[in-house]
C-alpha cells in the first residue's frame, strides 16, 4: 500500500501547485484591480486622443510579452532600457525603465510620445496595473486547466469497471494518466522520453491496463532512485500493440528475474511493498491474451507488453484488484 500512499501523497502535491498559483494571481488581481479603479478614470479623461492610441499601444505590447524573464534577465532589460530613455532624453529614466521592464516592454520606441508626457509615471503604473490583472487571469486559466488534467487522470485511475465488459481503448491515454498522476516524482530529476506511435484502439479492460502501467512506471522510477532516464515506446507489430518501459535504473539481478512475477515476492523492505504488484500485472496482461517480459542489464531494465489486437475477451464478472 506504500506505492498507492506515495501516488496520493504526488497527487496532492500536485494539486497544491496550481491551487497556490490560483490563490496568488487572485490576490495579486484584486490588488491591481483596485489601484487601477482608481487611477483610470481620472487618467482617461486627461489623456488626449493620442495619447489614448499609445496608450492601448501599451496594453497591447504587455499582452504580447509571453517570455516569463528570469531575474538576471529583467535587470538586464531594466538597464537598457534605462540607457535607451536617457539618450532619448526622457525624464525619470530609471523609474521608467524599471515599470517597463516588467512589463516585457522591450523597446520603447513606440509609445516614446506616452514617455514624454509630464504625467508619464501615473500612466505607466496604470497600465501595469492593467497588465498585471491580464497576466494573472491568464495564469489562473493555465492553474484551472492543469488542476483539471490531474482530477481527469485521477478519476481516470480509480475509475472501476463494474460492468466487466471490455472496450476500445487507447493504450497511449492509459500511460499518459500514469504520468500525469507521477509527475510529482517525475519532475524532480527523471527526463521522459515518449515515442508514442499511431496505433489501433485496444479492446480492453482499460482501467485494469492503467493498473499494468502504474506498476511497472513506479518500478522504474524507484529503480532509478528518482533520477534518470525513462523512456516509453508504443506501436504495433504483427497485429499486437508492444508497449516497451525503459529505465536507467541499476537493473535486476538474474535470481530476482526468475520470481519477480509470483505474488507476494519482493526485494523491498518490510513495509514498502506487497510483492503483488507485478504479479497483479502479469494476470492482467494474461486475462488479455498478451504477454509481459523483461530484459535487464545494469544501467538499463526494459518491460516489453505485448498485447494482440482483435482478440475475443470473455466477459469477467468483476475486474482484478490491484494491491499497488
Amino acid at each position: 500500500m506504500s506505492s498507492l500512499g506515495q501516488l496520493v501523497a504526488g497527487v496532492a502535491h500536485e494539486l497544491n501547485t496550481p491551487l497556490g498559483a490560483i490563490r496568488s494571481s487572485i490576490s495579486n488581481v484584486t490588488s491591481s484591480l483596485a489601484q487601477a479603479l482608481q487611477e483610470l478614470p481620472p487618467l482617461m479623461r486627461a489623456l488626449s486622443p493620442e495619447q489614448l492610441t499609445d496608450f492601448f499601444t501599451l496594453l497591447s505590447l504587455a499582452h504580447q510579452s509571453k517570455e516569463l524573464l528570469s531575474s538576471r534577465e529583467e535587470r538586464q532589460l531594466r538597464r537598457s532600457l534605462t540607457r535607451t530613455l536617457r539618450e532619448r532624453e526622457i525624464p525619470d529614466a530609471a523609474g521608467l525603465a524599471d515599470t517597463l521592464s516588467k512589463m516585457g516592454i522591450i523597446t520603447p520606441d513606440p509609445i516614446l510620445p506616452l514617455l514624454q508626457a509630464e504625467d508619464a509615471p501615473l500612466i505607466l503604473d496604470t497600465a501595469y496595473q492593467l497588465s498585471v490583472i491580464q497576466n494573472n487571469s491568464q495564469n489562473i486559466q493555465l492553474a484551472v486547466d492543469r488542476a483539471a488534467r490531474i482530477v481527469y487522470a485521477l478519476k481516470n485511475y480509480v475509475r472501476q469497471d463494474i460492468s466487466g465488459i471490455p472496450i476500445q481503448a487507447s493504450v497511449s491515454e492509459g500511460i499518459d494518466t500514469v504520468l500525469i498522476l507521477y509527475q510529482n516524482q517525475i519532475k524532480g530529476g527523471i527526463d521522459v522520453q515518449k515515442m508514442y506511435e499511431p496505433v489501433p484502439l485496444l479492446l480492453c479492460y482499460a482501467e485494469e491496463l492503467v493498473q499494468v502501467w502504474s506498476n511497472l512506471i513506479s518500478n522504474a522510477i524507484q529503480a532509478m532512485n528518482y533520477r534518470g532516464q525513462l523512456a516509453i515506446a508504443v506501436f504495433e507489430q504483427n497485429r499486437h500493440i508492444i508497449v516497451t518501459i525503459t529505465d536507467s535504473g541499476k537493473g535486476i539481478p538474474d535470481e530476482v528475474k526468475a520470481r519477480m512475477f509470483e505474488p507476494f515476492y519482493t526485494t523491498k523492505p518490510a513495509g514498502e511493498g506487497s510483492g503483488l504488484g507485478l504479479s497483479i500485472a502479469h494476470k492482467i496482461v494474461e486475462k488479455h491474451h498478451g504477454k509481459i517480459a523483461v530484459e535487464s542489464r545494469p544501467g538499463q531494465t526494459v518491460f516489453r507488453v505485448s498485447l494482440p489486437l482483435f482478440v475475443l475477451i470473455k466477459r469477467h464478472p468483476t475486474p482484478i484488484e490491484f494491491y499497488p
